[in-house]
């Protein structure tokens, strides 16, 4: 039975509903794809991975092994980005904490100091009542 021009089938066991074609029979004569939607065999999509994987299809975007390459740099270049960011921010936090730490020193000091002003004033002022 001829279903087109990329697709024959050998028996008589097709069924054909709206977009799916369950086939019991074998496939055969299958041209080279030109459109998703036309068939292929298992040995077409076998050959293609094993090309793939072996880096020789010129047309594998740039072969398997150079995308896998270029995920990997770009996971080592992401890695290294975000390590140098924490260290950065690390050193800002400890920077500010150190900061922060040595204003509070200078604010307890004034404080001790103006309640101490504030006391001997305190004095000064009931002793003169």
């Amino acid at each position: 039975m001829y279903l087109g021009k990329h697709v024959r089938v050998i028996g008589d066991a097709v069924n054909m509903g709206s977009a799916e074609v369950n086939m019991t029979s074998a496939l055969v004569s299958v041209a080279e794809p030109v459109l998703s939607a036309h068939a292929v065999t298992k040995n077409y999509v076998d050959e293609k991975i094993a090309n793939m994987l072996a880096n020789t299809d010129s047309s594998a975007i740039d072969s398997f092994s150079e995308v896998v390459a270029a995920f990997q740099a770009a996971d080592s270049n992401l890695s290294g980005t975000i390590t140098a960011l924490s260290n950065s921010a690390s050193s800002g936090l400890n920077a500010e904490i150190s900061r922060a730490e040595q204003a509070e020193l200078v604010l307890r000091t004034d404080l001790a100091s103006e309640v101490s002003r504030a006391t001997a004033a305190e004095g000064v002022i009931i002793v003169g009542i």
